[in-house]
């Protein structure tokens, strides 16, 4: 049997960018043009009057640059101030500024700080739908606009109530060094990003998400291109500015609970309706336990969906030329990463949380997983019991024939992104006879063979890429029916609940009828909403 823990592959990686800038300095030791003063004579009176006038601007400059501060025009209140105060705010050349000058802002935000979740909707009524729901350490910008603040850097209002507090946050911006050493915390937020940024100055119109290691931790400042870039990958968990990379802090706690986030997808009135009522409410008041992010993606229609959620999914891949489940749920993981997540949760929108357990107990069983699968589907239900542990994945045969995609874990790394690129390829190829798991158990379950919908399906993508490729199984983890509580299960009609584990974590409804399966774990009180 092969154990697929004892090794470890990665994609290729880029070279760190370099961490040395060093200034270059012109050698003017043995210029000919130096003027030298011998025996009492200076330089010669045109000389003389040219340094004086030179002295004289030199001296205008300076007033200059203290007596008039920079200017904002941003509509929120911005309070900027400099470190150092015998420098000037704005350095011409920020490499040769000395290391211990750092720029300072404070801007006016909300914290929110209740117990729980706050929802943030699409339109200033408390009807609207749901865009995201923000955990309770988070923090946020905007405009007030009457009763609701107007989000900035990010869509979407919330309702201004005793759930809010004003407060006013501090923005720095080191050049060496970590924020620690000043006393503050990266800032691990795309919106706080480009907050900050505004405050201190720095000309921006986007934050891009850093993919590379030995970069500063969270928002940081690139100098040498005047970009500015957000890293939320674990790995560089610590790191502080080097070179032209300017870590941007903040005296904010990190909200590390709001790294974890679940995602929740839906398009049409069938699916959205189900959500709105009973999945997205059930998922936020779980996440409100754990102060976990909720990512809403929901339109009423696919190509609605696809343009204003995923359009900047994968630049340069035509999203349309692919299987729409898969790109629905590989779309949602990487918005949930470009908003910062460090591990993301995809549940199906039909889909319920029937307990409140972290779904990072999950994880703990294997740290090093870059993805937590589900092996409990009922298609190959015999093989599928048969799994001889509570976790760990086997030889792929056993997982292409027992995945279940429709609650699966997902790390913020570079190999998670690097697999989910290639199942997003693969799904071009579903209806290749390559692709078939039928072979591979007993009941001639085939994961692309489903009888409404052949050749597609995100399970299909997964398993022929896993087939494709099994070595990828050394970055996954398996969670099987043997486990307690039980990660995910299957859910069917209402006659069958009684056999349902008291011990599930996730429900998935399966059959045609949604509703009847999502209203009977209502009625049973498994499925709670508030």
């Amino acid at each position: 049997m092969t154990n697929y823990r004892q090794t470890r592959q990665f994609p290729p990686q880029k070279e760190p960018l370099s961490t040395h800038h060093p200034d270059e300095f012109e050698d003017i030791a043995n210029r000919e043009d130096l003027v030298h003063w011998r025996h009492g004579l200076g330089m010669p009176k045109p000389q003389y009057w040219v340094a004086a006038f030179l002295l004289l601007a030199a001296s205008m400059m300076m007033i200059l640059s203290y007596g008039f501060p920079r200017q904002n025009n941003a509509a929120m209140e911005i309070h900027t101030v400099n470190a150092v105060a015998q420098l000037p705010a704005v350095a011409t050349n920020e490499e040769q500024v000395s290391f211990t000058v750092k720029d300072s802002a404070v801007a006016t935000g909300w914290k929110i700080v209740c117990g729980h979740n706050v929802n943030v909707r699409m339109a200033k009524i408390t009807t609207s739908g749901v865009l995201e729901s923000k955990p309770k350490c988070a923090i946020l910008f905007g405009k007030k606009e009457g009763a609701w603040i107007k989000l900035q850097h990010e869509p979407g209002y919330m309702l201004i109530t005793r759930l809010l507090k004003k407060t006013r946050v501090t923005f720095t911006k080191i050049r060496t060094g970590t924020c620690r050493d000043i006393k503050q915390f990266p800032v691990m937020e795309r919106s706080a990003c480009q907050t900050a940024a505004l405050v201190l100055g720095l000309t921006v119109d986007k934050t891009i998400l850093s993919r590379e290691a030995a970069q500063p931790e969270g928002c940081f400042w690139k100098a040498d291109d005047l970009s500015l870039w957000l890293n939320a990958l674990p790995i560089n968990r610590g790191n502080g500015a080097v070179g032209a990379r300017h870590s941007i802090c903040w005296h904010q706690n990190p909200c590390y609970s709001g790294l974890n986030c679940l995602v929740q997808t839906a398009f049409g009135s069938k699916y959205t309706s189900l959500s709105n009522k009973y999945t997205l409410p059930n998922k936020i008041r779980y996440s409100s336990t754990f102060g976990y992010r909720v990512i809403v993606s929901q339109q009423p229609t696919k190509a609605k969906l696809m343009s204003k959620e995923f359009g900047d999914c994968f630049l340069g891949v035509n999203l349309n030329e692919l299987d729409v489940q898969t790109v629905l749920k590989i779309c949602s993981i990487m918005k949930g990463f470009r908003a910062g997540c460090q591990t993301v949760m995809w549940t199906d929108a039909d889909a319920a949380v029937l307990s409140d357990t972290p779904f990072d107990f999950w994880m703990r069983e294997n740290p090093t997983a870059n993805v937590y699968w589900s092996v409990s589907d009922i298609g190959a239900k015999e093989k599928c019991r048969g799994w001889n542990s509570p976790t760990g994945c086997h030889a792929y045969q056993d997982f292409v024939s027992c995945l279940n995609a429709g609650a699966v874990i997902f790390r913020n790394s570079f190999w998670t992104e690097y697999f989910l690129y290639r199942v997003l390829a693969r799904s071009r190829h579903l209806a290749d006879p390559f692709c078939d798991t039928s072979p591979f158990n007993t009941r001639g379950f085939d994961q692309c063979g489903l009888p409404d919908a052949p050749n597609s399906g995100d399970q299909c993508a997964i398993a022929c890429e896993v087939k494709a490729d099994p070595s990828v199984m050394h970055n996954f983890e398996c969670l099987s029916d043997r486990m307690s509580p039980v990660f995910q299960t299957v859910a069917l009609s209402r006659n069958w609940m009684h056999l349902l584990r008291k011990d599930v974590f996730i429900a998935n409804c399966i059959l045609k009828d949604k509703w009847n399966c999502i209203q009977a774990l209502v009625d049973l009180g498994r499925l709670k909403t508030r």
